[in-house]
């Protein structure tokens, strides 16, 4: 065997700090996902028993569902780049991979901007008539 074949070898298995990380990771992400998952059951059944949902719930549920597609993508994008990288590293597949975490993270942050609007109008008392229709 060549020096340089065991080393390409090396590259592609895992070691023991990147699987600590990936334990890490999967811990986070479990929490995180079963978080959005929790947040998501519990609207979804208010919204099956009393058949309409307010405009906060629904924003809340549309953050829930951003966040935990996000969460589900990053731990795919990590187990795929640790345990198939030559996957991971195909050009179309790489593409998709950014394609999805930057729709995801910029649809998170706009619900996230929409409910701290929502809760701002609110719950604040203004008496300028702009804030008013908006309230």
């Amino acid at each position: 065997m060549s020096g340089e074949d065991s080393a390409s070898r090396r590259a592609d298995k895992p070691t023991q700090i990147s699987l600590f990380y990936l334990i890490i990771l999967a811990i986070e992400s479990i929490i995180g996902i079963g978080g959005n998952g929790v947040i998501v059951a519990i609207n979804l059944t208010n919204w099956v028993m009393i058949r309409r949902l307010s405009s906060c719930d629904m924003i809340l549920i549309f953050l829930s569902l951003s966040r935990l597609c996000l969460q589900t993508r990053f731990m795919l994008m990590v187990v795929c780049s640790m345990f198939y990288p030559t996957f991971y590293n195909e050009d179309k597949v790489y593409k998709i991979f950014n394609t999805l975490i930057m729709f995801l993270n910029y649809s998170s942050l706009w619900f996230a901007a929409w409910l701290s609007v929502f809760y701002c109008a609110k719950t604040a008392s203004f008496t300028q008539p702009l804030f008013i229709w908006l309230k």
